[in-house]
């Protein structure tokens, strides 16, 4: 399921409404900035599947549109329903969650979002798995160690584990090299679906001179960091 929810899924509109374009598509489950994966991965930034193509998908999974509602159902009749979970105390979770709500549900699929401003509760709930889906956000440093997905933890949540993505990790974290295989195992399984990369700006005076960032970090650097001092 998860791979066909990621082709409904326009992730430009996203990263440009629901971020105010301070994050951009995540075409891969590496960073597209990284050479290793340019022109290797298969996610597209928009929306892969327009009304027919959605329709030939839920038609061999079984379903069928009513005429009346536009939403898919099942053989006895039941609406189509996934429950996606969002922290709202974050503006720009809570109108992601709304932006994929309208979304899925151009193509039929219903979204029921659950909101809640209690991150304790939010986390109780992805922990116990009481989810179909839920927006998540982890940070990958500049080493890009996915580990945190494939050792059970919090960030783990829902994730069923997998001894062929987590060799072709393995392969990839080795050798550079194997990035493409990584993608492309990566893209078969969709233990995730991976919506955003985020990022953000630093604002500085003119008076501050050696600020150095990476993609990761933007205090990357701060060994040649200087104050110019003012003459009164």
């Amino acid at each position: 399921g998860r791979p066909l929810l990621s082709r409904l899924i326009d992730r430009r509109q996203l990263a440009e409404k629901s971020y105010y374009s301070r994050a951009y598509p995540a075409t891969g489950a590496i960073n597209s900035f990284y050479p290793c994966v340019m022109a290797q991965q298969s996610i597209l930034a928009e929306a892969e599947l327009d009304a027919a193509g959605a329709e030939a998908a839920f038609t061999a999974l079984g379903f069928q549109k009513d005429p009346l509602t536009g939403y898919y159902q099942n053989a006895d009749g039941e609406r189509l329903t996934l429950r996606l979970l969002v922290y709202s105390g974050s503006t720009y979770k809570k109108y992601a969650a709304t932006l994929l709500q309208q979304q899925l549900g151009a193509r039929g699929l219903y979204l029921q979002v659950e909101e809640t401003d209690n991150f304790d509760a939010w986390s109780e709930k992805v922990a116990l798995g009481d989810f179909d889906l839920y927006i998540g956000e982890v940070k990958l440093y500049n080493n890009m160690d996915m580990s945190p997905f494939m050792e059970g933890g919090g960030a783990s949540a829902g994730i069923v584990q997998s001894e062929t993505l987590t060799a072709a990790y393995n392969a990839f974290r080795g050798n550079m090299s194997a990035a493409g295989a990584y993608e492309a195992a990566f893209a078969a399984e969709m233990p995730f679906v991976p919506l955003l990369w985020r990022n953000g700006t630093v604002v500085h005076t003119r008076s501050i001179d050696g600020l150095t960032s990476s993609i990761s970090n933007v205090f990357y650097s701060l060994g040649q960091l200087r104050f110019a001092s003012e003459d009164s």
